[in-house]
């Protein structure tokens, strides 16, 4: 396997997998991004986190990339970030590889949570992406939720769930410490339809819809499972979810949003199963087009986010629009909407792969 073309300072990395709960959104998005970066001419040096956190350089085929198999590959390479000389890059058995940028393909925990990024920061490696301060608060629904609303943009009503009993005397405002405080809050200021989910977690993973009050305590418990950080929302029900994407190297694109429409809830096999969607990639209608924009180009300046996010709003039938969430690094698999978003508004996927990897000389 060829590291580093002869020319080249060093690599361009594709960084996927890792140990949270949406490596397998991170495996298929790779192979995704692999294909187009050989459609156009690009090299990427293929490095997977697998699910025990061990790094390797892998030299699968997409195929095994995209199905998670190729951490079960012989010919995979030990590897981790190091600094040698004043140089970052990638130290295996075999020697040191420089590396000149990384896109760090990775989603949730030890992904967008700035984790990885502070460890690129470490070995003095460039990469593609929000930084570890950005990462960190953009990945906390609560943070983003109080910033949001700090700047006068609506969100759903929520109140924040910490389990942390040994703290229930300071519970105030929309913060609990306990299930029966979490439980007498969620009644008094959202009702008893509800949607709980976990603070720092995506995909919705860990979050389920609560249609009444015995179903509460079971649904935070669940969440538990991926956060000791939990959301409770009032349900918002028969409503459109738009997708903003934000694209920030050399000059600022905020692209009109997409438009998903479905029944219930929008949850993880609906999101990546075989289950089909109605989407629209450029919504029609242009008073909510410009309201989403205003939002996302004032949130995306307050939260300092770099090169890539996408922006999550709702729209009610009364024509309400509450901001949900921010992805730091969105989905790139193939029914991902961030690179459609895009190519809408004329960045394809050659001007995309090469405003990720602008520190190697092409």
């Amino acid at each position: 396997m060829v590291l580093v073309k002869e020319g080249k300072r060093g690599a361009a990395v594709l960084l996927f997998g890792g140990i949270g709960n949406e490596r397998r959104i991170s495996c298929l998005g790779a192979a995704n991004l692999l294909k187009k970066a050989k459609r156009v001419g690009i090299d990427l040096l293929p490095v997977g986190i697998s699910p025990s956190g061990d790094w390797y350089i892998c030299p699968a085929d997409e195929e095994r990339i995209s199905s998670g198999e190729c951490f079960g590959d012989a010919d995979l390479i030990p590897t981790f970030v190091f600094r040698k000389g004043g140089v970052g890059g990638l130290i295996t058995d075999g020697g040191f590889i420089p590396v000149d940028a990384v896109i760090p393909l990775l989603h949730g925990d030890f992904g967008e949570d700035g984790i990885i990024q502070g460890a690129l920061d470490a070995a003095g490696i460039k990469y593609f992406g929000c930084d570890t301060a950005a990462g960190a608060i953009a990945y906390d629904k609560a943070y983003t939720k109080m910033l949001a609303q700090s700047i006068g943009i609506p969100v759903v009503p929520w109140i924040l769930y910490v389990d942390s009993p040994h703290k229930s005397e300071y519970a105030a405002g929309r913060i609990a410490y306990t299930e029966s405080q979490a439980c007498a809050l969620a009644s008094d200021m959202l009702g008893c339809r509800l949607f709980v989910k976990p603070a720092r977690s995506g995909s919705s993973v860990g979050a389920s819809v609560v249609e009444r009050e015995s179903e509460l305590i079971p649904a935070i418990r669940r969440a538990l499972e991926c956060s000791e950080r939990v959301i409770i929302e009032r349900l918002v029900e028969n409503k459109v979810e738009l997708e903003c994407a934000y694209f920030g190297c050399e000059k600022e694109l905020i692209t009109p949003p997409a438009a998903i429409s479905i029944r219930g809830f929008y949850d993880y096999l609906t999101k990546y199963g075989d289950i089909d969607i109605k989407t629209q990639t450029v919504f029609p209608e242009v008073e909510v087009r410009e309201k989403i924009k205003r939002y996302t180009g004032a949130l995306s300046g307050l939260l300092a986010v770099k090169d890539i996010s996408r922006f999550d709003y709702f729209l009610t039938e009364s024509g309400e629009i509450y901001f949900n969430e921010v992805n730091t690094f969105p989905g790139f698999t193939e029914r991902s909407l961030y690179l459609d978003m895009l190519a809408a508004s004329g960045i394809g996927d050659d001007e995309f792969l090469r405003a990720a990897i602008r520190e190697v000389p092409l």
